[in-house]
């Protein structure tokens, strides 16, 4: 370009770079109204921090009444803020945090595990899609070793891999106080799996609750979940998104005939198909525990998984809520419809059949 053409774009530079200066300012000044709420909070918990005397005991003493929530989701929190929200929490109590969505990584993974070894400071702790990795991992798994207060703890969203899934599963073999466990979306495949539920199937006895979906594992870790099923003591499974196929289904479920515990099934965006409808529906004819089963996005007909799992409720007795819809089946015609219809209408407890698309795998 001539020194014409280039002095001539001159007032367009000159204005692109004035955006991007108004741009970083703006960014700026959010982050600083964001970075406010921690100071609000800060304050007050400085302000209201309770006597040395005044501090409440037991670990699982008053849970439900003793905690409250912080709630610092996608704030732009770094490893530094989350130092002075620490310092602010001491002399708490089964305190609930939300930090998901920030930029946290494993340092500030580190300093939680501080609190939670050996305090009773928190009782519910989601840092889910932030940059923990497996060291951070780690050092929550000998954290909830020592912990008698922690019940909740939702890590979803980061990448942990297997030496974290297993370390935390080494964890749970010494932890009877967590009562919900979420890992979606973790990158655990079988080593990390297997190891998270044979230590429900061997030593835990408190997780109620567990997430793992999009997560890859194959047959041995299928196998240690059916396992964990059977040990009776999960009431919600949660494994969206995991290519479930339909020959995983008598692999993963084929306790459900014994079992009473199990309440709650999600097993959204997999392959099980017409035949994994089947098999799930020949075992709910002698199951009296599942009330909510979510099946979305399964690639699940009308004629055939429809109609065998409408049957499967004619002789079920606990099935409230049956959760289906995605599959653009040929045999969509209303007489199919109207038979399913008439089948689930023989079921005086079943509360709500859809046939909706689910929306979110998570």
């Amino acid at each position: 370009l001539g020194i014409y053409e280039l002095e001539s774009m001159r007032p367009t530079v000159e204005f692109l770079s004035q955006i991007v200066l108004c741009c970083s300012c703006t960014i700026q000044f959010l982050r600083a109204m964001e970075k406010s709420e921690l100071d609000k909070i800060v304050e007050k918990l400085k302000a209201e921090a309770p006597t040395e005397a005044g501090a409440t005991g037991g670990a699982n003493d008053g849970f439900e009444t003793q905690g409250f929530d912080v709630h610092l989701e996608r704030s732009h929190l770094n490893d530094e803020d989350l130092q002075r929200l620490i310092a602010a929490l001491e002399g708490y109590s089964c305190v609930r945090l939300f930090l998901e969505g920030n930029g946290l990584t494993d340092v500030s993974a580190d300093a939680l595990a501080t609190i939670i070894g050996d305090s009773n400071v928190v009782g519910s702790l989601n840092i889910s899609h932030n940059q923990i990795s497996a060291a951070g991992a780690k050092a929550v798994a000998e954290a909830i070793k020592r912990n008698k207060s922690l019940q909740i703890l939702d890590l979803s969203h980061n990448s942990i891999g297997d030496d974290g899934g297993a370390a935390l599963g080494e964890g749970l073999r010494y932890n009877n106080t967590l009562r919900v466990v979420r890992l979606a979306r973790c990158r655990i495949n079988d080593e990390g799996a297997e190891a998270l539920a044979m230590a429900l199937v061997e030593e835990n006895t408190s997780v109620q609750e567990l997430d793992m979906s999009s997560n890859g594992f194959g047959s041995d870790a299928m196998q240690a979940f059916a396992w964990a099923i059977d040990g009776k003591n999960l009431v919600s499974l949660t494994l969206r998104s995991c290519d479930l196929r339909h020959d995983d289904v008598p692999v993963l479920l084929g306790a459900l005939p014994a079992n009473s515990t199990l309440r709650e099934l999600d097993l959204r965006f997999n392959k099980i198909g017409d035949k994994g409808a089947s098999h799930l529906a020949d075992l709910l004819r002698e199951n009296d525990g599942l009330t909510h089963i979510d099946l979305r996005n399964n690639k699940i007909g009308h004629e055939i998984g429809y109609t065998a799992l409408a049957l499967a409720l004619t002789e079920n007795t606990s099935v409230l809520a049956l959760e289906l819809g995605d599959y653009a089946d040929d045999s969509d015609e209303p007489d199919i419809l109207e038979l399913i219809d008439g089948l689930v209408a023989k079921n005086a407890l079943l509360a709500k059949l859809s046939h909706t698309q689910s929306r979110s795998q998570v």
